[in-house]
């Protein structure tokens, strides 16, 4: 659906005014935050928990379970594909085995809304397929006043509209009534044959946790728009793709692909019939999805998608995590990753994270790490780097310059061309001013991971700035912006922006086995941190975490560092730095602690020169030493 400016400059003119400060703000917010309750109210009696009947929990026998939408008051429920299965276990330790099994008897719970329990019916299962993970039950004898839910259309919706998740999220609809999240239509992928519907599959930044798969997903209307499948997960053998973009956001099924799939089933007949007619939509809400829209549209005109090409078979499929048991991994997306373009002349910021493992840089590696656990060893294994730029052209480009300490990489097309900004179709960010930091902004992060694929609408999701951490927290992400934003492998590199299109920043992962993805904490790298540093990346600089080539300690004098051991070939030792020195100043400034060390030295580039003030037995020594970097350090002798 294509909207002139006028249509475009309207609903930002409304926004300003639904965010004016009370009572006019106010008033408005609270507009959409009953059209919220509203929505809310029509999915909740509808919502139902579906469970193999007579398969109770031992050791041997495992039930799974499923959510379920009441879609007719005669009682037909959809579901997911999966709904019935249970599992066997025989057998222990190496002769274990577990066998999967199908139940067409199943208990469906209806939660009780105050949190009472539940009630139960008996049902059975009168279409399975697991291909497009469906299924249709019918309750045996339906209890009179059943809540169905009324049936949308999924080819009317648009990337940046509302979307409800519900269902038996990790089995809490025990306890309560079903859970509840709230996100973004954040890609609607277009399904090939369009007599089926206009989308082959949704996917939505509403949570999406173990037990809500067969749940409902509702528009701002309360209206079924599809059913949820489950999480986008590189471990799921269902979709296990590490080049598909959409890991660990909500996979949906869209209701018009389920309708034309059940069209032939005669117990279906009548049930999918789009209720949404053409009554006007939620007002105040329907003018935010339009600013979500189209302000993710217009920031879409100013990514690039790269494809990062690498040596070999070392397809980059792995992350790797310090935990509590050491350094293990992770399965990541391989496909292409995002890039902001920063000018008219073709430089492009994009997260090192898409480049390399960025363990090393947050919590140092062990001895045993293999080398492709460090940055260093993944950036040397790639090939090629190919920008699908905007206007859908493709463009080498090579990484210039390197900024570890904040996460940012500077890449430059080979071959600029005259008038770029036209002829690279593009939509060039502005910054945000340097006074709209505050918590509790609301953001979207938009992305590019399409490739030479490229989609109508970007990857979209939509969260707040929640938390700033403070430069001096002696953590990698000091000075950034912590999001709720999905934070995957897809938007790492994109932009964060403002909802006047502004640019706030680029999407940032820095430590995922700690932080997860798609949890709630991403990183937000501000425009503060990355124009300052430009010109330096520009002249092909690269910052590493500053690499002096010690171990120290607090002398026992009080003052200053005394050094334990000296990294054989590292900076100290090049430079002269001995054994039992003692550390008194970094550029004059006292230092009494490694703490001290630290905030002396942050900002610093590997290259950059420090001059050492350094005791030795009974001389005062100034000893320049050349900053090393610490992505691939030397063993200490």
């Amino acid at each position: 659906m294509t909207r002139s400016p006028l249509a475009l400059a309207l609903p930002i003119a409304l926004l300003v005014l639904l965010l004016q400060p009370a009572p006019v703000g106010a008033d408005a917010l609270g507009d959409i935050e009953n059209e919220f309750e509203k929505a809310i109210r029509k999915v909740s009696p509808s919502t139902v928990v579906c469970v193999p009947a007579g398969v109770k929990a031992s050791p041997t026998k495992r039930p799974g379970s499923s959510s379920g939408i009441i879609i007719s008051r005669k009682g037909y429920v959809l579901s997911d594909g999966d709904v019935g299965v249970w599992y066997e276990v025989t057998g222990q330790g190496r002769d274990r085995k577990i066998t999967t099994n199908d139940s067409d008897k199943i208990e469906i719970r209806l939660p009780d809304l105050k949190g009472r329990g539940s009630r139960s019916y008996e049902a059975r299962v009168l279409v399975r397929d697991r291909k497009l993970d469906t299924s249709l039950l019918r309750i045996t004898k339906p209890p009179t006043g059943l809540k169905h839910l009324a049936v949308g259309n999924s080819d009317k919706l648009q990337v940046g509209d509302f979307a409800f998740s519900m269902g038996d999220s990790f089995g809490l609809a025990a306890e309560a009534p079903p859970t509840l999240t709230a996100g973004l239509i954040s890609a609607l992928v277009p399904a090939e044959d369009k007599s089926v519907g206009l989308y082959d599959m949704i996917f939505t930044s509403a949570a999406v946790n173990v037990g809500v798969n067969g749940g409902p997903l509702v528009d701002i209307e309360g209206r079924l728009i599809g059913v949820v499948s489950g999480p986008e997960s590189p471990w799921d053998p269902k979709t296990r793709d590490a080049k598909r973009p959409f890991q660990f956001l909500g996979r949906v099924v869209p209701i018009k692909r389920l309708k034309a799939f059940y069209k032939n089933v005669p117990e279906a007949e009548g049930l999918f019939d789009d209720a949404s007619g053409d009554r006007p939509r939620s007002r105040k809400a329907a003018i935010l999805e339009t600013v979500f829209h189209e302000t993710g549209k217009r920031a879409y005109r100013g990514l690039v998608s790269l494809d990062v090409q690498r040596n070999g078979d070392a397809e980059f499929r792995e992350i790797f995590a310090l935990g509590r048991r050491g350094l293990g991994r992770l399965q990541r997306y391989s496909g292409p990753v995002s890039g902001i373009l920063l000018s008219d002349d073709g430089w492009i910021l994009t997260s090192i994270y898409n480049l390399g493992n960025t363990v090393g840089i947050v919590n140092g590696l062990p001895d045993s790490a293999p080398p492709e656990a460090k940055l260093g060893v993944g950036l040397a294994g790639i090939a090629r780097i190919v920008a699908h730029l905007p206007d859908g052209r493709e463009v080498e480009a090579e990484i210039v310059g390197r900024h570890d300490g904040i996460g940012v990489a500077l890449l430059k097309t080979k071959k600029p061309e005259s008038g770029a900004e036209r002829a690279y179709g593009a939509n060039l960010l502005k910054p945000v001013p340097p006074d709209y930091y505050e918590t509790g902004r609301i953001v979207l992060a938009v992305a590019n991971p399409y490739g030479a694929k490229r989609q109508d609408d970007p990857l979209l999701t939509f969260g707040i700035l929640s938390k700033l951490h403070p430069e001096d927290s002696g953590t990698r992400w000091a000075g950034q912006w912590q999001t709720d934003c999905s934070g995957t492998d897809a938007t790492a590199g994109g932009a964060v922006v403002d909802l006047a299109g502004r640019l706030v920043g680029m999407m940032h992962i820095w430590d995922p086995g700690r932080h997860g993805r798609n949890s709630g904490i991403s990183f937000v790298v501000p425009w503060g941190q990355i124009e300052p540093v430009l010109d330096d990346l520009k002249q092909g600089r690269v910052f590493s975490p500053p690499f002096v080539g010690v171990r120290w300690q607090p002398d026992a004098s009080g003052e200053g560092l005394k050094i334990l051991s000296v990294v054989k070939g590292g900076p100290a030792e090049t430079a002269g730095i001995k054994k039992d020195d003692v550390i008194e100043q970094i550029d004059g400034q006292a230092l009494n602690n490694p703490g001290d060390a630290g905030r002396l030295l942050k900002g610093k580039w590997s290259g950059d020169v420090v001059k050492l003030t350094v005791r030795r037995g009974d001389k005062t020594l100034e000893i320049e030493v050349t900053l090393g970097s610490r992505v691939d350090p030397p063993k200490p002798s």
